[in-house]
């Protein structure tokens, strides 16, 4: 016997959230509005019905399935990411942060959803495809974006000046290392200038100086001081376009580095 449909808040002590899980503990399914955003683009908030199946003792879950769990006093939807015993992770399809939780927490399973007034299982391949490719996205997405966490960046800061200085003063010439090739039209050497220079911005951002232009202000200065120390090292040679080639990275880096700050800082306000 199909049940009313109830609205999902955010608050544990709604009235609804006891009525919810004693249906659940009736074994009945349960329709509910869906809000938020954390499960776009696979489910879209204030419009879509999800349908829940109450959890049934012994259940194995896989990693990729929805489930209804309790964290930190608020009700969560999100995909199972993995399990080790009663140890579960979650993540939403469009969150950089994860949820652990142990298996006492676990409410519901997502069964399906509605939208515009049809029915789409969670089991079906279609749903399990796009899900495949939306997790896997997210997670490329999330391992650039944890490169903007402060820590991390202090971690690899220093190791990244250590290998610049190495790379523009150390005497390489030794390793008959040919530079006057040609990738697309472009010399070898200021290709190689313009990569090795594209970080620099991203290692100064934590500077409280350094701030938008002054980082990149900063980086020019690193990059013409590295390029004039080559003029009087003997077994290096300044060349303009070299120094040239190290302007537009820092350039470019920086430009990066604005626009994903500012996508860092939307998802995670």
């Amino acid at each position: 016997m199909p049940t009313p449909q109830v609205i999902l808040p955010n608050c544990l002590d709604n009235a609804v959230f006891d009525e919810l899980h004693e249906r659940l503990n009736k074994g009945l399914t349960v329709r509910m509005n869906f809000g938020g955003r954390s499960m776009e683009p696979m489910l879209h908030g204030q419009s879509d019905t999800i349908v829940l199946e109450p959890l049934r003792p012994g259940d194995n879950y896989r990693p990729g399935e929805c489930l209804l769990f309790i964290y930190e006093g608020k009700h969560i939807m999100h995909r199972l990411l993995s399990v080790k015993g009663d140890t579960f992770t979650f993540r939403g399809d469009n969150c950089t942060r994860k949820e652990v939780v142990d298996r006492s927490a676990l409410v519901a399973k997502l069964k399906g959803y509605e939208r515009n007034g049809k029915y789409y299982s969670c089991t079906a391949f279609s749903w399990k495809a796009k899900s495949f490719f939306v997790v896997n996205l997210r997670t490329i997405k999330n391992a650039i974006f944890y490169l903007f966490n402060r820590e991390h960046r202090k971690q690899l800061r220093w190791y990244y000046f250590v290998a610049l200085a190495i790379l523009m003063w150390a005497p390489l010439n030794g390793f008959d290392i040919k530079l006057n090739q040609y990738v697309l039209n472009i010399r070898l050497d200021h290709l190689l200038h313009a990569s090795v220079y594209i970080p620099c911005t991203f290692f100064l951002m934590d500077v409280p100086w350094l701030r938008r232009w002054r980082s990149w202000f900063c980086a020019l200065a690193i990059g013409v001081v590295t390029e004039t120390v080559q003029y009087i090292l003997p077994y290096r040679g300044y060349d303009i376009s070299d120094l040239v080639a190290n302007m537009i990275g820092i350039t470019l880096g920086w430009c990066v580095v604005l626009a994903f700050e500012h996508k860092y800082h939307k998802i995670n306000p």
